[in-house]
Parts: C-alpha cells; sequence; structure tokens
C-alpha cells in the first residue's frame, strides 16, 4: 500500500534543538538512540488537538523518530520511538539523513481505498520525512491502534 499526497504540504516547521527535557524523556523510552544530537518539530499528529513533539535522530546507521505526546489525558504511551537503517536500495530505510518533516492534511484515503485505522480529523496532520536521496516515508496515526502507521510513497 501507498500513501500518497493528495493535499498540498501546508507546514515545513524549523527544525528546533532538541530541549534537554525532551531528550530525557525520549532517552527512557530508547536509551539506544543519539536524541540530544538530533531536531525536533511540533504538530498534532497523534489526533489530541494538541502539537505532540517529534525528534529526528540518528548516527551512522540508524534513524529514529521520537514522538512526545502531550495530550494531558491519553491513556496511552505518552513517548513513541521507531527505527530504520540507513541504507540504500531498502524499502523500510532512509537513504540518507532525513533533512526535513513537511506536514499535511489527513485524507486517509489512497486510490480510493481508507486507510487501516485512519480518521479525518481536522488539525490532525500526516507528515512525511525526507533525506533528499530516496522517497520519504509517511506517516499517520492509527486511531484503532494507538500508534504510527508509515508508508513509503
Amino acid at each position: 500500500m501507498v500513501l500518497a499526497v493528495l493535499a498540498p504540504l501546508v507546514a515545513h516547521s524549523e527544525k528546533i534543538p532538541v530541549a534537554p527535557e525532551v531528550a530525557a524523556k525520549l532517552r527512557a523510552a530508547d536509551p539506544s538512540a543519539p536524541w540530544g544530537s538530533g531536531w525536533s518539530e511540533k504538530a498534532d499528529v497523534t489526533c489530541h488537538g494538541q502539537k505532540d513533539i517529534l525528534v529526528v535522530a540518528h548516527d551512522a546507521h540508524k534513524v529514529w523518530l521520537g514522538i512526545i505526546r502531550t495530550a494531558q489525558y491519553t491513556t496511552h504511551a505518552q513517548t513513541m520511538s521507531l527505527q530504520w537503517p540507513l541504507a540504500h536500495g531498502v524499502q523500510g530505510a532512509f537513504c540518507a539523513v532525513p533533512t526535513k518533516i513537511a506536514f499535511y492534511p489527513r485524507t486517509c484515503k489512497e486510490d480510493g481505498v481508507r486507510l487501516p485505522g485512519c480518521q479525518p480529523i481536522a488539525g490532525c496532520m500526516a507528515f512525511s520525512i525526507a533525506d533528499d536521496e530516496c522517497d520519504g516515508l509517511n506517516f499517520y496515526w492509527d486511531a484503532a491502534k494507538h500508534g504510527l502507521r508509515w508508508l513509503r510513497r
């Protein structure tokens, strides 16, 4: 399955250095990632009406995405950590260190088919992470599983 960006990109935030308290929370969830050397952006990607904190970090072999959910009354994990290898020619990898996150409205459909677990919610954003060498990875919140789903374009 492929997630196409049907709506124009609406926000490309400025990279923000990772605050020490953000790095500490993510380090508790995944101590293997170099969170303090990454960069962060903010957007509501977990569909709770508040901007979440997204952090991209990397070393010579891997890329991590950390998310801190800022909703006060969630019963699910406050922090999430995902990782991918840095490798050319691998579907589930980044070819180079990511350079940007682009946010866009969720359409919840691909080729007329509803994306699993996706619910269109005003203000909740889908996003893509791009490395400028390969197709980016595209993400949306799966409300049924309380987690992110990712697809390659």
